[in-house]
């Protein structure tokens, strides 16, 4: 969890590593296992369960996604107009659906695409759209032209 992190703020991390420990933890939790020789070596084949995925590594991947959030929106919200922010999100949800599409299962994308919108857009909406940002004054104004 901690190269999402890194690659959440701008550091080079190893994808091919975090998709092998993503994958061991999806293969660890296979019934009926057994191990098929490939070209490029041995791969876990089985009943695919998830629960050993989402137990250990979604869930708390979640968490732990959603306090890294509410730390940087924390200094983002106050700091940067509405613009800049939403464009701050729309980066923020950019990465997150490259994690779901090449990385994560797909059970996983609802679930963490809903918590991201949650704590970037939902607990916010109201300060966004209320911010000043020289719009309301103008029109209160009539600065129209």
């Amino acid at each position: 969890m901690n190269e999402f992190t890194k690659d959440r703020n701008g550091s080079v991390v190893d994808r091919l590593l975090i998709e092998r420990v993503i994958k061991t933890y999806v293969q660890l939790g296979l019934i009926e296992s057994k191990p098929i020789k490939t070209d490029a070596g041995f791969l876990w084949e089985g009943v695919r369960n998830l629960a050993y995925y989402t137990d250990n590594f979604e869930t708390p991947f979640i968490a732990r996604t959603i306090s890294e959030f509410e730390d940087k929106v924390r200094v983002r919200i106050d700091d940067l107009t509405v613009y800049d922010y939403l464009k701050w999100v729309e980066g923020c949800f950019l990465l997150e659906e490259l994690y779901c599409d090449t990385l994560l299962q797909p059970e996983t994308r609802t679930k963490l695409l809903s918590a991201v919108e949650n704590e970037l857009i939902r607990k916010h909406n109201i300060k966004i759209v209320e911010k000043n940002t020289g719009v309301r004054f103008m029109l209160d104004n009539g600065h129209t032209d």
